[in-house]
C-alpha cells in the first residue's frame, strides 16, 4: 500500500515511478524478530531491480502512523492491520499477496 499523495494507482506505476526516481520511496520495514527471510521489500527491490530506501519500524502501528502522515511512501501489511485504513481512504491498496490473490482482479 502507498500514501494517497502518491499519484500511484497499481504495481506497474509504483515500479515505473521507483525507477524514475531511485531512492526516493521509503518503505517500512519490520524490527529484527522479522529478518529470518528476506522481507516483501527486499524481494521487489530484486526481482524488480528498483531502488527503494528502507526505513526500520518496531511495529505496524508506528509504520503505519507515519505511512498516513507521508513520512514513507509504502509498506506491505497483512490486510487485518491495514484494512481500516484502506476503507477510510487514508492509504491505498495496490495488490494482495494472499493465496487467492489472483482471483481478486
Amino acid at each position: 500500500m502507498v500514501n494517497p499523495k502518491l499519484t500511484i494507482n497499481n504495481v506497474k506505476e509504483l515500479l515505473d515511478y521507483a525507477r524514475a526516481n531511485p531512492g526516493q520511496i521509503k518503505l517500512r520495514l519490520g524490527g529484527p524478530g522479522l529478518r529470518r527471510r528476506p522481507s516483501s521489500g527486499e524481494l521487489m527491490k530484486t526481482i524488480a531491480k528498483v531502488e527503494l530506501t528502507h526505513v526500520p519500524y518496531r511495529g505496524t502501528g508506528p509504520a503505519m502512523s507515519d505511512l498516513v502522515a507521508g513520512h514513507i511512501q509504502m509498506m506491505f501489511e497483512l490486510l487485518p492491520a491495514s484494512l481500516q485504513q484502506i476503507s477510510s481512504g487514508n492509504v491505498r491498496a495496490l495488490a494482495n499477496a494472499g493465496a487467492n490473490a489472483r482471483q481478486r482482479r
